[in-house]
């Protein structure tokens, strides 16, 4: 397989002519959000492995169920320690993808940062909600908040949906486009629109806000401040491993899932689905994590 011919070669001295292991090795376990974006990646690499939904990856990895997951939640110090306890050595923690929401005005607006509480009252779910007005943030010229999105954008999103999800009897106020195009175009042509949509690189006529967290932080949007956990509307994946120290070979569907984490190849299929490629910081970090280069500090990354 051409992705991983060259740097992922030298992995701990691993061979790259494995077989098949165990029924456990047949399997990539992913939580909901990432199911449709496994599938797709499994089918274009043609990998004999099913994805399957887990609502706890770690437990299951400690279980032995699957050598493969896929998980927003880093693991806890007592499952490191159940883990290294069964195995003799811990789980293989690499950054896999994030997805992230970005809160969009008009060029012209004058607001540079938004709070989460704020964004709780403009996009939320009340039982009777209220259009909250712009004088609270900025000036008269500026009339009432009018909160947009894109229909069904936030399928696989998972910390931004639940600020925006309601529940009966609750309802937000917050209209909804077909696709973001259109949000992108309502919003270049009214300053009193703010819209909330995945990240993407920006369009004309609109700019990103700033957020700022419960502690009073104020975070702008970047693949650093994403991926170190900074960045509040974000939500970062990490590929998990079973990976055994004597254990001199990779099976096909940890070569290519490994080599996901370390370069470009199915970073567009990711994409499609919403999410975003890493960058060079966290391709290297991944590269660390292998033993493939020396560590270098960067900031943020832990």
């Amino acid at each position: 397989m051409k992705l991983i011919n060259g740097c992922i070669a030298t992995l701990a001295g691993l061979s790259l002519s494995a077989g098949a292991w165990a029924q456990e090795s047949s399997r990539i376990l992913v939580e909901q959000e990432l199911m449709a974006v496994a599938n797709d990646l499994i089918q274009s690499a043609e990998l004999d492995i099913t994805a399957r939904k887990s609502a706890d990856v770690q437990g299951a990895m400690i279980d032995n169920q699957a050598r493969l997951g896929i998980s927003s939640r880093k693991w806890l110090d007592s499952e490191i320690a159940l883990f290294e306890h069964k195995y003799g050595y811990r789980p293989t923690e690499l950054f896999f993808t994030s997805d992230v929401i970005s809160i969009v005005v008009n060029q012209e607006n004058p607001i540079g940062a938004v709070t989460i509480d704020e964004l709780e009252l403009i996009f939320g779910c009340h039982e009777q909600p209220e259009l909250m007005q712009w004088n609270k943030i900025l000036g008269e010229e500026y009339q009432t908040i009018k909160p947009v999105a894109v229909e069904n954008e936030l399928a696989k999103h998972l910390n931004f949906a639940k600020l925006v999800e309601c529940e009966s009897p609750q309802s937000s106020l917050t209209q909804f486009y077909p696709e973001r195009e259109q949000l992108i175009d309502a919003i270049a042509d009214d300053k009193n629109l703010m819209g909330y949509t995945v990240y993407a690189e920006l369009e004309s006529g609109v700019r990103r806000l700033d957020i700022i967290n419960r502690n009073g932080e104020r975070f702008d949007l970047n693949k650093e401040t994403i991926l170190s956990g900074r960045y509040p509307l974000s939500n970062v994946y990490y590929l998990y491993l079973n990976l055994p120290p004597n254990r001199h070979y990779l099976t096909d569907a940890e070569k290519y899932f490994v080599g996901l984490t370390l370069g470009e190849e199915g970073q567009e299929t990711i994409a499609e689905h919403g999410f975003i490629s890493l960058p060079p910081e966290a391709i290297h970090r991944n590269r660390v994590r292998l033993s493939l280069d020396a560590p270098i500090v960067y900031g943020g990354y832990k």
